[in-house]
């Protein structure tokens, strides 16, 4: 009973340590394959002028974030992503391949280890900033 009650501080803490681990990683994949999906969806859009019209990087953005292509009322993919952290890199017009790139800037914030709440102190801090990013061949 001893050694037990010695070792359970270190227990609960390896156990919320490796809770966190996999809700960053999940987090992490989620916003991978949502950018996959807005490079997907624009790969195939036709460009104006080595633009995409508004409504298709509307759809692609909405993709991203909501993973549908209306985003009104629905939950995010990831807790505080929004449209202001998705960009879009059309493929431009020259000849050759191109490719068009869609990168999300996320600011991760672990829900149990937050030092800075803890300690109160703002340079303590385990939050990260996940850049995932897709670069897909254009179609058309």
């Amino acid at each position: 009973m001893l050694e037990f009650a010695f070792l359970l501080p270190f227990l609960l803490l390896f156990f919320a340590a490796s809770v966190e681990m996999g809700r960053m990683f999940y987090t992490y994949t989620t916003l991978t394959k949502t950018t996959e999906v807005g490079a997907r969806y624009l790969s195939t859009k036709f460009l104006s002028a080595g633009a995409y019209s508004g409504t298709d990087t509307t759809v692609a953005t909405n993709l991203v974030v909501c993973g549908r292509s209306a985003c009104t009322g629905q939950t995010r993919v990831a807790q505080n992503l929004d449209a202001a952290n998705v960009t879009i890199t059309p493929p431009g017009t020259g000849t050759g391949t191109r490719y068009v790139t869609v990168q999300v800037t996320y600011a991760y914030q672990p829900l149990l280890f937050n030092l800075s709440n803890l300690t109160g102190r703002s340079g303590l801090s385990l939050n990260f900033t996940f850049t995932p990013s897709t670069r897909m061949r254009y179609l058309l």
